[in-house]
């Protein structure tokens, strides 16, 4: 027997209800988790206008003629389609943190044979040209690079590596490992942080890889570094995302805050890939995630915490501090105190045998 008429409406005037709560909360929840990203990208709207001014590339003769000219050289050419090149940076006025004599940055401005040039970008590319546009995108503002992962081609990858291509060499840009990339990504938001005395730290796959080898990880899609907070700055790493925008990368936040080479490195002529569409991006490029580190006391004891830490457990103040050293391509780093324990609690007790891919 059925229920009466009542007490069917009285029903499913509660499930309404019922439904209508868990939406509420579904929605308070989202905004919750939402919240952080919408106030990034609220600072960064707000100082779109307050980008520095920067010393470009403007020696090149004719910058409209040669844009058409190298596009008219690509396959399926069409004269209507949108064609421009970014304000690439003059690598010259650029203030690296490192040696003078011999480093990386010093050699690639002393190729004379082969000065910077912009690259060219046409159709759904153009929009790399606009900078603007980009300091408020994430993935879809990074430069289309693609490379090699395999071993043992890549298995000492290192930036000086990029020194040796030709914008026209297809064969070079092919050839290209992801690792070296990643090595140039490495060192440059490394050296950055710490000039900001932010402490950097690689953590993750990037000590792992040290710990091994004492070089990047082959087949890694990215970077790992710690920072810790400055309290007294204004917009959080507003100071350390404008360091790297003078040096043509491209600092966003996605989950985390990450950083990948942009349109106007000096290198993206060399490093482009014309292949790839802006919408796949995500996760596909070379790039950096800076994970936030900090200390919290409990009583007398203080405890580290870290961002996407296994499990979400924190780390007892003498595993952290003082930093200990690890090499990667002869040059060192700082990192956590105990890296044993670091890597055996992330990768479990056989961190170092590399996983068959």
């Amino acid at each position: 027997m059925g229920l009466p008429r009542q007490l069917l409406v009285a029903r499913n005037q509660w499930f309404v209800k019922l439904a209508l709560v868990c939406f509420v909360l579904l929605m308070l929840l989202s905004v919750s988790v939402n919240w952080e990203v919408l106030q990034q990208k609220s600072n960064l709207e707000a100082d779109a206008n307050k980008l520095p001014v920067l010393e470009r590339i403007d020696t090149l003769p004719f910058l409209e003629q040669y844009v058409h000219e190298v596009a008219a050289q690509q396959p399926g050419y069409d004269p209507r389609t949108p064609v421009c090149a970014p304000k690439t940076l003059a690598v010259d006025a650029i203030t690296y943190h490192e040696p003078q004599d011999g480093s990386f940055y010093s050699l690639l401005k002393a190729r004379k044979d082969r000065p910077v040039s912009p690259p060219i970008f046409t159709d759904q590319h153009s929009v790399l040209c606009y900078e603007e546009w980009g300091i408020t995108k994430v993935w879809d503002y990074c430069l289309p690079i693609s490379g090699r992962k395999d071993e043992p081609h890549c298995s000492e990858a290192d930036r000086m590596d990029l020194l040796h291509g030709d914008d026209d060499d297809n064969e070079w840009l092919d050839s290209i490992c992801y690792a070296s990339v990643l090595h140039m990504l490495l060192i440059d938001v490394y050296e950055e942080i710490r000039a900001l005395g932010r402490k950097p730290a690689v953590l993750y796959g990037t000590l792992l890889g040290a710990v091994r080898n004492e070089s990047i990880i082959p087949y890694t899609e990215d970077a790992d570094i710690g920072y810790q907070q400055d309290q007294t700055s204004a917009h959080d790493l507003w100071d350390l995302k404008m360091a790297l925008w003078a040096k043509g990368y491209h600092m966003f936040y996605s989950t985390l805050w990450r950083v990948c080479v942009s349109p106007t490195h000096p290198l993206a002529s060399q490093l482009y890939n014309s292949k790839l569409p802006l919408i796949n991006l995500t996760y596909a490029v070379p790039y950096v995630d800076l994970y936030l580190m900090e200390p919290e006391s409990f009583g007398s004891d203080v405890y580290w915490s870290i961002d996407e830490i296994r499990n979400n457990r924190l780390v007892y103040d003498a595993k952290v501090v003082p930093y200990s050293h690890v090499r990667i391509n002869g040059r060192e780093f700082d990192t956590v105190r105990d890296v044993k324990e670091f890597l055996r609690r992330e990768y479990g007790d056989e961190y170092m045998e590399p996983i068959p891919r």
